[in-house]
């Protein structure tokens, strides 16, 4: 006889269903950790070039970067209000991703590149968290 019984196909597709059933958690956990790890890393990096551009003062300016829900406007400028819009760029954020800053304002100062107040920003995607820090002295990192 060749060929599958009705019985071991069901058996099989019980196995693939099971196998799925344990595996399909575990990979969404594992992307979204992927996908925290990649914008927080991103984020620290831009905010960093933000601060570096205050510190060689790229048209004697300040720059900041101002949170909204679903993104995120890179701004030169002493604030969001008195900013230069022509020099603006608008960050998309994915809209599976929360980003919940403790200033909607984070602006480093000319020179210095410290920010004007101490900051901190969670970062969540599903269960996943992280968040970053960036302290009077100017250091932006993730929180420890």
């Amino acid at each position: 006889m060749k060929g599958l019984t009705l019985l071991e196909v069901l058996i099989s597709l019980g196995i693939l269903t099971t196998i799925l059933l344990v595996a399909a958690p575990l990979s969404i956990q594992s992307y979204f950790r992927f996908i925290i790890n990649f914008e927080s890393q991103k984020l620290i990096e831009s905010l960093r070039f933000l601060q570096f551009m205050a510190m060689t003062q790229k048209n004697d300016s300040s720059f900041g970067a101002y949170f909204l829900p679903q993104k995120i406007i890179f701004f030169q400028g002493s604030s969001f209000e008195n900013r230069d819009p022509k020099y603006d760029e608008e960050i998309k954020i994915p809209s599976f991703l929360k980003i919940s800053p403790s200033l909607n304002e984070i602006v480093f100062l000319k020179l210095e590149g410290r920010p004007k107040e101490p900051f901190s920003i969670l970062i969540e995607a599903g269960s996943q968290k992280k968040e970053i820090e960036g302290s009077s002295f100017g250091i932006i990192d993730f929180k420890q």
